[in-house]
C-alpha cells in the first residue's frame, strides 16, 4: 500500500509505504551527484546510504575520519568518480519508526517480526489512527525487489533459505555493533 493525500498525490509512486517506514516508499531515494569532469554521467546500482557521506566526503577532502566515528560509513568516492563498478556496500540496515529494523541485501529486503512498535512514534495516539499500522510486522517479511519492488508478495515461507540467510546476517550486524 502506498500513501495518497486528499488530492490523490502519491509521493511514493507505486512503492509501498512512506517516510518513517522501512518499506521502499520510505527509503528508496536516488542519489544525484554532479561534478563536471569528475563524476561521469550515468546510473549505478551501488547502494549508497546517508551514513556513507561522511567517509566519502572525508576521502574527497583528504581528511581522516576520527577513530570510532561513523563505523558504518563506507567511502564510495571511487564509485562516484567512475573508478569502480564493484558493489562496495552490499547491504543497508534500515531503521524505521518504533525502533524497528529492516535489512536490504542485494535485491532482497528482510523485515524481522516485531510485536509492536510502541516506542517512538510507532503508534498513533488514537487507536483508530492507522497511519503507522505498517510499523508493526507480525511475521517475518521477505521480498525480492527485482520482481516485486512494491513489496506485495511475502516470500518468507517460499524461500526459507533466503529468510534464514538474511536473519543471520542482520543478527551478525547487530552483534558486531554491540561490541
Amino acid at each position: 500500500r502506498s500513501v495518497e493525500d486528499a488530492a490523490g498525490h502519491r509521493p511514493s509512486g507505486a512503492l509501498r509505504g512512506w517516510k518513517y517506514l522501512r518499506f521502499e516508499g520510505g527509503t528508496r531515494v536516488p542519489l544525484i551527484a554532479a561534478w563536471p569532469g569528475k563524476v561521469p554521467r550515468g546510473v549505478t546500482p551501488q547502494f549508497f546510504s546517508l551514513v556513507d557521506l561522511l567517509a566519502t566526503c572525508a576521502a574527497l577532502t583528504k581528511q581522516p575520519v576520527p577513530a570510532g566515528a561513523a563505523p558504518d560509513s563506507i567511502n564510495l568516492l571511487p564509485v562516484l568518480l567512475g573508478e569502480t563498478k564493484a558493489q562496495l556496500r552490499t547491504n543497508i540496515v534500515q531503521h524505521g519508526i518504533g525502533n524497528v529494523l529492516a535489512l536490504r541485501a542485494g535485491d532482497w529486503k528482510y523485515f524481522p517480526a516485531n510485536a509492536d512498535a510502541s516506542t517512538g512514534i510507532g503508534r498513533g495516539a488514537d487507536p483508530r489512527d492507522t497511519r503507522f499500522s505498517e510499523a508493526v510486522v507480525p511475521e517475518p517479511l521477505l521480498f525480492d525487489l527485482v520482481t516485486d519492488p512494491s513489496e506485495t508478495r511475502n516470500l518468507a515461507t517460499a524461500r526459507p533459505e533466503k529468510l534464514a540467510e538474511l536473519t543471520q546476517l542482520l543478527a551478525d550486524i547487530r552483534a558486531k555493533k554491540a561490541r
